[in-house]
């Protein structure tokens, strides 16, 4: 429901949903990250980040909360750091970024 709401554009709705999913079972990072993509929709970037964040505690490889914490810390201006995150999320993409850090 939290998705249907979500792509509705009801990210207040679809945050009721994802701490309800979240509360049953706080280990799904697809629910944190899901949450933290509504309060990004809803312009509340710490929020997100907090989300972000404990997503990759409970799964250190979770490539797409390590690109929305590179894309929130690109928009506060960040570039460096978000580069780093963006560079962890993308597998694919770490070689080129070694590259850039050399």
């Amino acid at each position: 429901m939290g998705i249907i709401s979500y792509d509705k554009g009801e990210y207040n709705e679809a945050l009721e949903y994802y701490n309800i999913a979240i509360n049953i079972d706080p280990n799904v990072t697809l629910y944190l990250k899901n949450k933290g993509d509504a309060f990004a929709k809803l312009s509340k970037r710490d929020e997100a980040m907090e989300c972000y964040q404990k997503a990759i505690e409970v799964d250190p490889y979770n490539a797409d909360a390590y690109n929305c914490i590179g894309t929130l810390l690109h928009y506060k201006g960040q570039y460096e750091t978000a580069l780093e995150y963006y560079c962890v999320g993308d597998w694919n993409k770490s070689v080129l970024c070694g590259l850039l850090y050399k």
